[in-house]
């Protein structure tokens, strides 16, 4: 997270399995330490100490060409 709080720019790469389709995201992100939302991603009582917000400011969907 560490990386995160020193340059908020980051990119995903998302590949959907049994497709030629990749999605690439350019963001900024921010962790955040609001009780609303760890409480909001907690699962089984678990709950985070911190959650990461992603701000979408690019999308780009590419076909794959094999």
């Amino acid at each position: 997270m560490s990386n995160i709080v020193l340059d908020s720019l980051i990119a995903v790469m998302l590949i959907i399995n049994d497709s030629n389709i990749v999605i690439r995201i350019n963001a900024k992100a921010t962790v955040s330490l609001i009780p609303e939302f760890i409480y909001r991603f907690g699962v089984n009582k678990k709950r985070p100490s911190s959650v990461i917000i992603i701000h979408i400011e690019e999308i780009y969907f590419n076909v794959l060409k094999y």
